[in-house]
C-alpha cells in the first residue's frame, strides 16, 4: 500500500512540473514603461451623450514594453471604472504609426477593456498604445466637483497625470495640490510626476470649478474659429462699378490671355514621364500622407485631448515609421 503511494506522489509532481510552464505562459502579459493619465473635464461629449450634461474625458497614453522574452500577439489590458456614470469607451487605438484604433472587448466584471495588438510585438520591443473614454462623475450645475481614482494592475516606472481646466471655469482647484501647471494652446495643465507605482495602488484626483454652462471646451474652440474665420472674410465691393472701366478690363484681359495661349502652342513640347519622375510622384504620395498623420495629431493637440510631451513623442514614432 505504502509503495503504491509512493509512486502515486511522483506521477502528480511530474504532472505539475509539465503543465506548469503552461500555466506561466498564459499569464505573462506585456508591462508599461511609462502613462500619461489626462483628466478632462468638459471637453467634448460623444455621439448620442444625454444632452445638455458635463462628462469627463479621460485618456490613457502609454508605452507597452515586450519583457516576456517571447513573441506576444495580445491580449493588452487596462483597467477601467465599467461601473462609473455613462461609461463609454472612446477609442482604444495603437499609436506606433499614428492613430490605429483597434476592436476591443469590456468586462464589466473583471473593470478591464482589452484588444488584440494588430501585429506580433517582439521581445525588447516597445508599443504605444492609447485609450480613452467617458463618464459622468460631475455634481453640481454651476459650482461643479468631482473625484476620480486611478489604479492599474501594473507596475508603473514612470506616471504622469494631467487634469486640464476647461474653457470658461473660473475658481479651478485640483487636490492634491498640483506639483506645476502649464499652458497649452490657451488651456491650463495641472500636472504631477510620480514614480515606481505598485501595481494595483491607488491616486485619487477631486476637482472642483465654476462654470455657468455645460458647453465642452471642443465646441467653445470651434465657435471661436468660425468666427474669427467669418471675420477675414473679404468685404464685397460695390457693385455699383463703372461700366466702361469694366470693359476695358475685360477687353485688356482677353488679349493677354490670347497672346500667351500663341505663346503657349507654338513653344509647346512634349515632356517624357521617365523613372525618377515616378519616384518623385510616389514620394509626393507618401508626403502626404505623413503630413495627413501629422495634421490628425496636431488636431488632437489643440483639442486638448494630448499634452506636448505624448505629441512630440508620437510625432516622433509616426517619422520612424516612414
Amino acid at each position: 500500500m505504502y509503495k503504491k503511494n509512493a509512486m502515486i506522489i511522483p506521477v502528480f509532481l511530474l504532472i505539475f512540473l509539465a503543465i506548469s510552464p503552461v500555466f506561466a505562459e498564459g499569464s505573462q502579459t506585456l508591462s508599461i514603461k511609462d502613462i500619461t493619465v489626462q483628466i478632462m473635464p468638459e471637453n467634448d461629449v460623444p455621439q448620442k451623450w444625454p444632452a445638455d450634461t458635463p462628462s469627463v474625458l479621460i485618456g490613457y497614453y502609454a508605452t507597452m514594453v515586450n519583457d516576456t522574452g517571447k513573441d506576444f500577439k495580445g491580449p493588452i489590458t487596462f483597467s477601467v471604472p465599467t461601473d462609473a456614470p455613462n461609461f463609454v469607451i472612446n477609442m482604444v487605438c495603437e499609436t506606433e504609426q499614428g492613430m490605429l484604433c483597434q476592436p476591443y472587448e469590456i468586462n464589466e466584471k473583471e473593470k478591464t477593456v482589452s484588444f488584440i495588438p494588430s501585429r506580433v510585438i517582439k521581445p525588447g520591443e516597445e508599443f504605444p498604445v492609447m485609450v480613452e473614454f467617458f463618464t459622468n462623475p460631475i455634481q453640481g450645475d454651476t459650482t461643479k466637483t468631482f473625484s476620480y481614482t486611478f489604479s492599474q494592475q501594473y507596475k508603473i516606472p514612470v506616471l504622469n497625470v494631467d487634469i486640464v481646466k476647461p474653457l470658461r471655469a473660473d475658481n479651478f482647484q485640483v487636490s492634491p495640490k498640483e506639483t506645476k501647471t502649464l499652458d497649452v494652446n490657451g488651456e491650463m495643465y495641472y500636472k504631477y510626476y510620480l514614480n515606481d507605482v505598485e501595481p494595483n495602488q491607488e491616486f485619487t484626483y477631486t476637482v472642483s470649478y465654476v462654470k455657468k454652462d455645460n458647453l465642452p471646451t471642443k465646441k467653445i474652440k470651434e465657435t471661436v474659429q468660425m468666427n474669427e474665420t467669418s471675420s477675414a472674410q473679404p468685404i464685397p465691393q460695390s457693385k455699383n462699378k463703372n461700366f466702361s472701366t469694366g470693359f476695358v478690363i475685360i477687353a485688356i484681359s482677353i488679349l493677354v490671355f490670347g497672346f500667351l495661349l500663341y505663346l503657349g502652342l507654338k513653344n509647346k513640347q512634349a515632356v517624357p514621364v521617365n523613372g525618377k519622375d515616378l519616384k518623385v510622384q510616389k514620394s509626393s504620395k507618401s508626403h502626404a500622407s505623413l503630413e495627413k498623420e501629422k495634421k490628425k495629431l496636431r488636431k488632437m493637440l489643440l483639442d486638448g485631448k494630448i499634452d506636448e510631451s505624448t505629441y512630440q513623442k508620437m510625432m516622433k514614432n509616426l517619422k520612424k515609421s516612414r
